[in-house]
């Protein structure tokens, strides 16, 4: 295979002296070389991404489409009950079929919610995931939500910094959206995400160490405490955009701790509509994403 793909770099460049125009050869070289630093960078990071789902199905097809070029394996973790017990969607397990077979995903695997509490089944949910990223021979990890997004450049550089500053643990900052796929909180959030991180034989989730605020369900364990931040790359987090943003908020992980709370912020949002979203602390953005439900 090597020696295929040598021939047929050799073959373009010799091809690209006979193109008359200086632009295009100039255009038909960048590419070749960029192409032969993809390879080299596929030799070195096998990146998975876990996904945990249970509803917001609706996002889940537009989230896999802004990583997938960047990303080797892609595992979905689902379950049939929320946290509290309320049925998942009709529609979420024929997706996953539909995604499989159209190579979207490369596996997807039931979780039987455990008698304990939604923030330990939520790491042992994931746990499930990241096992199956270590059956795939993943060198790297990613985790995300069916509301996460990537930009496909900014994640491409990121893969390639980590690769060459040996980067073993990473965060980002995000950005939270509302309402629709085209309204951005103006300011980024208060606390970060875990970025790409190096998978290990014992890397799990759930740890005591913090390396900034981030999500405790998500936070795995990490040897040498040193963490590079990406403050140039943003995830976007379609927080508030959801079909039944009720049905999000009522069966999170959090809602036996907090109800109330999250009852009141229902009634807030549902107050926002195209007329007053700006003047809450939102600004218009394009639909980067292309999401449509």
């Amino acid at each position: 295979m090597y020696i295929k793909r040598s021939i047929r770099k050799s073959f373009a460049l010799f091809l690209s002296c006979f193109i008359p125009n200086r632009h295009w050869r100039k255009k038909l070289k960048r590419a070749i070389i960029n192409d032969e630093k993809d390879r080299k960078l596929d030799k070195k990071m096998k990146l998975g991404a876990l996904y945990s789902v249970w509803d917001g199905e609706e996002l889940l097809e537009a989230s896999i489409k802004s990583i997938r070029k960047n990303v080797d394996y892609i595992t979905v973790v689902w379950q049939e009950k929320s946290w509290v017990g309320t049925q998942c969607s009709k529609e979420l397990i024929p997706l996953l079929k539909r995604l499989k077979k159209e190579k979207m995903i490369d596996s997807y695997i039931e979780y039987k919610v455990k008698n304990t509490t939604p923030a330990r089944n939520e790491k042992l949910k994931r746990q499930v995931a990241l096992d199956e990223l270590k059956k795939a021979k993943c060198s790297h990890f990613l985790i995300l939500d069916v509301d996460e997004f990537y930009i496909p450049k900014q994640l491409k550089k990121a893969k390639a910094l980590i690769v060459e500053k040996n980067i073993k643990y990473s965060a980002c900052t995000f950005y939270n959206y509302c309402l629709k796929p085209t309204y951005r909180d103006l300011n980024i959030a208060g606390f970060s995400v875990q970025f790409i991180t190096k998978l290990e034989k014992n890397t799990k989730i759930g740890t005591k160490d913090r390396c900034c605020v981030i999500d405790p369900t998500r936070i795995t364990s990490f040897k040498n405490k040193k963490v590079y931040y990406f403050d140039n790359l943003q995830m976007h987090h379609m927080a508030f955009v959801r079909k039944d943003l009720k049905r999000k908020l009522l069966n999170s992980s959090g809602v036996r701790s907090g109800k109330q709370e999250r009852i009141k912020l229902f009634e807030k949002l549902s107050k926002l509509n195209d007329r007053n979203i700006l003047k809450n602390g939102y600004i218009k953005v394009s639909n980067i994403f292309g999401i449509k439900f």
